[in-house]
Formats: C-alpha cells, sequence, structure tokens
C-alpha cells in the first residue's frame, strides 16, 4: 500500500467552527481523528465482455461529449457507452460530484453536500432531524411544492409532500457520486420531477476498508465506517455511521446512526446482475426553535424558553432489489423493486403566541420500475439509443396533528389517512451524428 505523510488540516463544521481531522494511509486507530482508506477495485466493461483498465481523469482535462455535462472531481472511463442509457446521457444541464470531492468533506449531514453542486438552492432549517432542502430552476425550498425527485440508488426517495429526508440516512464516507439533472427532458422519473431530479449513488462493489473517527466543536462526535469485498463475482458492501453532537444553538443535541448492506452477483459471463440493498437510520434531536430578528443579532445561540419542549424522532427503512440483464450484445434490460418505510414524530413551537405541535407522519412506500434499452449499431450514426420504461409507485400515508402543551397532546388538528398509486411509461431516442 502506497504510504505518505499525515496531511493535518483544519475543516469547517457547522459553519462556525473548526474541527481537526488527520489523514493517514493506515487502518484506522481507535479514538484518533482519522480518516483511512485502502481500497482495490476492478472495473468491468460491458462491451465484448472484457475487461478495461482504470482511468482517472479530472474534470479540468476530461474530453466532454456534451459540453452540457459538468464533472466535479476524477471519475472512471471505461468501454464504449452499453447498458441503460445514464444520467449524463440526458441532453440536459447535468453537474455530476464524484467520490473524491465528497469523501472528505466535513459536513454535519449529506443535505450540506449540495452547497457544492453549481446553480443549486440550499434553504438551511437546522431545526432538529429538519436539516432543510435544495432546489433549482426557480423553486423554493420553503414552498409545499419542492420539484426535485430523489433517487438513492436509482430508488425513489422523496416522502409523499416531496421532502427529502430520506437523505439523512447515508454518511457522506458512503457516496460515490451525486447527480443533478435539470429541467424536463428527462423522461424516466415522473413524480416530483417538475425542475428535475437528483441521485445520490454510495458504493457497489471492490475490495477495500475504510473509516473516519473525528471529534469537533460543540461535542461533537462522528464515526463512519465502510468494506467492501469481492470475489467470484459476488460483493458485499456494509456500513455503520454514528453521530452526536450537542450543536451550536442551546437545546440543539441531537443523536443519528445508521446501517446499509449490498449484495450483489454477477457471473463470469457478465449476462446478468442481480442484487440486494438494505438501508436502515435512526435519528433523535433536540429542536432549538425559531428567533426573531433582534433575537437572532443579540444572541444567536439562544433558544427561547417556549422551545424548551420541542424535539423529533425518525426512522427510515429502505429495502431494494435490482436486477439487471444484457439479453444480446445491443439489448438490456433493467428493473428495480423497492419498499420504504418512513416514520416521524415532531413537537414545535413556531413563535410564543401559538400553540404547540405534535406532527406525525407515517409513510409505507412500494413500487418498481423497468426499463428496456437499444443500442444498435448503425454505420453512419455515431451512437443511437431507444429506450423505453415503466414504473409504478405506490403510498400507504398516515398524517396526523395535534395542538399540545409542554409535549403533552390536548386536540386532534388533523387526522388523514390515504393511499396514493401513481404509475406511467415513457420512450425515448437518443441520436448522436458525430462524435
Amino acid at each position: 500500500m502506497k504510504q505518505s505523510l499525515p496531511d493535518l488540516s483544519l475543516r469547517r463544521l457547522n459553519n462556525t467552527a473548526t474541527a481537526i481531522a488527520i489523514i493517514l494511509a493506515i487502518p484506522v486507530l481507535p479514538f484518533t481523528s482519522i480518516t483511512a482508506c485502502a481500497a482495490e477495485q476492478t472495473v468491468i466493461g460491458k462491451e465484448n465482455n472484457t475487461k478495461t483498465e482504470k482511468t482517472k481523469q479530472t474534470s479540468s482535462n476530461l474530453p466532454s461529449k456534451d459540453n452540457s455535462v459538468f464533472e466535479l472531481g476524477e471519475m472512471v472511463v471505461t468501454a464504449a457507452p452499453s447498458g441503460k442509457l445514464q444520467s449524463r446521457d440526458i441532453l440536459s444541464s447535468v453537474d455530476i460530484m464524484n467520490a473524491d470531492k465528497i469523501a472528505n468533506q466535513n459536513v454535519l449531514t449529506s443535505f450540506d453536500l449540495f452547497h457544492r453542486m453549481p446553480g443549486v438552492q440550499i434553504t438551511q432549517f437546522n431545526q432538529g432531524t429538519t436539516t432543510g432542502k435544495f432546489s433549482f430552476r426557480g423553486f423554493n425550498g420553503e414552498g409545499n411544492i419542492n420539484g426535485i425527485k430523489l433517487l438513492i440508488d436509482g430508488i425513489p426517495s422523496n416522502t409523499n409532500d416531496g421532502n427529502m429526508p430520506f437523505i439523512d440516512a447515508i454518511f457522506p464516507l458512503d457516496i460515490e457520486s451525486i447527480e443533478v439533472v435539470r429541467g424536463t427532458n428527462d423522461p424516466r422519473y415522473g413524480l416530483h420531477a417538475i425542475a428535475g431530479n437528483a441521485t445520490i449513488n454510495t458504493y457497489s462493489g471492490g475490495n477495500y476498508a475504510k473509516g473516519r473517527v473525528s471529534y469537533g466543536s460543540f461535542d461533537t462526535y462522528d464515526v463512519q465506517t465502510g468494506v467492501g469485498y469481492e470475489t467470484g463475482g459476488f460483493s458485499q458492501n456494509y456500513t455503520i455511521n454514528y453521530r452526536d453532537t450537542s450543536g451550536y444553538r442551546d437545546h440543539s443535541d441531537s443523536e443519528k446512526n445508521s446501517f446499509s448492506g449490498k449484495w450483489f452477483y454477477t457471473p463470469e459471463n457478465e449476462k446478468y446482475k442481480v442484487g440486494l440493498i438494505a438501508r436502515w437510520s435512526e435519528a433523535n434531536a433536540d429542536e432549538a426553535g425559531y428567533l426573531t430578528f433582534d433575537q437572532s443579532r443579540s444572541n444567536p445561540r439562544q433558544s427561547m424558553p417556549h422551545n424548551q419542549y420541542d424535539n423529533d424522532t425518525r426512522q427510515i427503512g429502505q429495502l431494494s432489489g435490482h436486477l439487471d440483464v444484457n439479453l444480446s450484445d445491443n439489448l438490456f434490460w433493467s428493473t428495480k423493486s423497492y419498499v420504504n418505510t418512513f416514520d416521524d414524530q415532531r413537537w414545535v413551537k413556531y413563535s410564543v403566541n401559538v400553540a404547540q405541535q405534535n406532527r406525525q407522519a407515517e409513510e409505507l412506500q412500494y413500487g418498481a420500475m423497468t426499463s428496456l434499452t437499444y443500442r444498435p449499431l448503425i454505420p453512419w450514426l455515431y451512437d443511437f439509443s431507444l429506450e423505453s420504461g415503466f414504473d409504478f409507485q405506490n403510498q400507504e400515508n398516515k398524517s396526523f396533528r395535534y395542538t399540545g402543551n409542554n409535549g403533552i397532546r390536548t386536540t386532534q388538528t388533523r387526522n388523514q389517512a390515504f393511499d396514493f398509486l401513481i404509475y406511467g411509461g415513457y420512450l425515448q431516442a437518443m441520436i448522436q451524428p458525430v462524435e
């Protein structure tokens, strides 16, 4: 393994103070603020079922077939295009941030990584587990319609109202890339994809062990670990993560943990790939509450007495099955099925003159997506792809609200229980006459 001298650096934490991290090319040591990793990975090219060499290029010197695709960080170049259409194939504005620009970011949540994506508006709430929203193309995260489809490893990950709490189930060390597709030129996704879509891809396959243990301001502890093992066509990837902090403001303690596992199998002839992904996260947090302008200027770290009973508890789960089949050299079939669970209970009092609210949301989501992609070799065209797809998404939702006093319910103000089903299909052709 290549050895390197320690890189001692100061990183921003919570946008207000600093934490110290030491990056070493050695195994993880206990109770030390370090990042360590060891990895070995083989990249398999789909064309002619041959292995290709892994080549790294940065966004500054990477030739692009479409200047509407902007990449941050290193990427892996393999064979000619094959398989189902990807985000970079869409004729729209596409931004991609790769792993080397993500792994060393010292952020409170993975949501904060979207600060680095160009043209993305971030709306910060910082109230317990309610971190915030990101938006673009004229949409505002504070509105009732966020307008952005979120996918995690290709699985729909919005709640019924379009919010994105499933991001908090992922820690930065497990993210391989983030993709943002703007506009409505991408027909693959319907529900919530008004302004566009965003995809978070986590690590899959490879042989590696990596971890990060850090301590920072406001008594913040952060532990992130990831392990990958691949042999004989079978790959396993696991992550275990934990974060605890007292928070920048009074009454803003929070604790979060998550676990994920990936199991995939690809035979030697690479005719198909089948896999299962499971993810679970729990979070508990106090809410510091909202301040008036004058209060925020006199003491920005304070929490008002009427917010002392504000808090939030959240549980998130995802289970998905994945199947990709090479039906022939030019025909590819891909399908995914999933089950998402979301359980959130929040106590919040917006100001001293209104009643405290207890907001409870329960969602069970399940569905499937399938696509068939045809990539014929046409001598007088550089690239031609024809893809059709179909999906259905079903939700069983419950939303309850109560007024309360000091964390005790008094009167019910909402009692909603409803099912939601949406389905649709698409057909698209991608034609590129010249390189």
